[in-house]
């Protein structure tokens, strides 16, 4: 080999190694900076939480694009300053991921937003319309409902086998509910339940066919309800729905598309997250038996277990944010249109704040989850879960006080935004209180 192919082959090798030197610096730099992914392993996700907490208060993520909020205290203050905008899909790129998806422009979901996309004045008046059918009166007395939805849901069930929490109860209850409260007709649930699952894709912007799916079924569904509204004027019935349709407060009322955005919304938030909420339960309560005595013991240690289990596993784990303009924050420059995700459940195992946080004791006392958010976007239907979540529990104890846990190690799923098990199996070892 003559000197100047030796001298040209030392030099590729140098740049060689040098640009291995460049890429491992980048892999270290994004592995430092940027949110991995949560894994379906439970001990896995929390791992992943605990490393990226103690590295920041605020990290840049570059595979998602913008930043996350890890710890407590910064998160719960977060969700209750202004400069933080809740019309996240207003932002230029998430609006053209989204009409691509979907194959078109016109997208209701984008140009009449959900209520927890609205910012003050428009949220304000909105919630204001949509308060007076979630009183804890009126919610209240939908425990009768309920409780009969949940033995009627559990008489149906085939114990002779293992069956799925999922597919036979925590998944058809809180449909049946709010399809009940919003006065939807029994012949429509099924088509219901199918496009509110749909739906849920909407946060899967890193999947654009299911994106796309969710927009669609979106358009679909407020079709559905805009037809409902109309039979809700000429007869209005003891729903939510009606009460919406009639709505007025000091000369208020729904503008345009408002009221049909509104009801796909509910329709959502009372089915998916509560679905994910009684799952866990069930899961962490048939897990540790010792904790499943105290909190069966009265209505209060059920209320309490409960709390315990939304700070574990919150039904929505990261609430997104869009910076309304550029301002210093945590040591950082947030740029306008910078979207910050609000990190609920790292903030609910922040140990600075909860002794031991992985662990379940249902007798926890201290400071509030952020489970149900915070500030002026706190969950509408908070109420309406808990008392579905404590009927279920109760009635589902009772009937089967040995109810044994077949799925040990359940997957949790890798949404960002809404995570839950899976697939839960059962299996009831003996009925105690239900006759034919």
């Amino acid at each position: 080999m003559s000197n100047g192919s030796s001298l040209f082959l030392l030099h590729t090798m140098n740049l060689v190694v040098r640009g291995l030197a460049w890429v491992n610096r980048c892999r270290d730099f994004v592995s430092n900076n940027s949110v991995v992914n949560l894994r379906k392993s439970e001990s896995d996700a929390i791992r992943d939480y605990d490393i990226l907490r103690e590295r920041g208060a605020l990290l840049r993520t570059w595979e998602h694009h913008g930043w996350f909020l890890l710890r407590y205290h910064d998160v719960k203050r977060a969700l209750r300053d202004e400069r933080f905008s809740s019309d996240v899909f207003s932002s230029p790129a998430i609006r053209m991921i989204c009409e691509r998806s979907a194959g078109r422009k016109d997208l209701p979901f984008l140009d009449s937003p959900w209520i927890q996309q609205l910012d003050p004045p428009d949220h304000t008046r909105v919630r204001r319309l949509v308060n007076r059918g979630f009183t804890n009166t009126y919610i209240k007395s939908l425990e009768p409902q309920i409780s009969a939805i949940v033995l009627e849901l559990l008489h149906d069930i085939d114990t002779d086998t293992p069956f799925d929490v999922i597919e036979h109860f925590a998944g058809p209850l809180p449909v049946l509910v709010v399809a009940r409260l919003l006065g939807v007709p029994a012949s429509d649930l099924d088509w219901f339940v199918e496009k509110s699952e749909v739906l849920v894709g909407i946060s899967k912007l890193s999947k654009p066919d299911v994106v796309g799916l969710a927009l669609n079924a979106d358009a679909e569904l407020r079709d559905y309800v805009a037809t409902l509204v109309r039979s809700k004027r000429e007869i209005p019935e003891d729903d939510l729905l009606s009460s919406l349709v009639m709505a007025e407060e000091g000369g208020d009322d729904f503008e345009g598309e408002e009221l049909y955005a509104t009801a796909v919304f509910l329709l959502v938030a009372g089915h998916e997250t509560t679905t994910r909420l009684i799952t866990a339960a069930i899961y962490l309560l048939l897990k540790h038996k010792d904790q499943r005595e105290i909190a069966l013991q009265t209505d209060r240690a059920l209320g309490r277990a409960l709390e315990e289990v939304l700070r574990l596993h919150p039904p929505v784990l990261v609430a997104p944010r869009r910076a309304s303009a550029d301002f210093e924050y945590l040591g950082h420059v947030l740029k306008k249109g910078h979207v910050v995700g609000m990190c609920i459940s790292s903030a609910n195992r922040d140990p600075r704040v909860f002794p031991d946080p992985e662990q379940f004791d249902v007798t926890r006392d201290g400071e509030s989850h952020l489970s149900f958010g915070h500030g002026i976007h706190l969950c509408l239907g908070m109420s309406l879960a808990r008392v579905e979540a404590m009927v279920a529990l109760r009635h589902l104890f009772t009937v089967w006080p040995d109810l044994e846990l077949i799925t040990d190690n359940p997957n949790w799923g890798d949404d960002l935004t809404f995570r839950g098990i899976e697939k839960l199996l059962v299996k009831a070892v003996q009925n105690v209180g239900l006759t034919s």
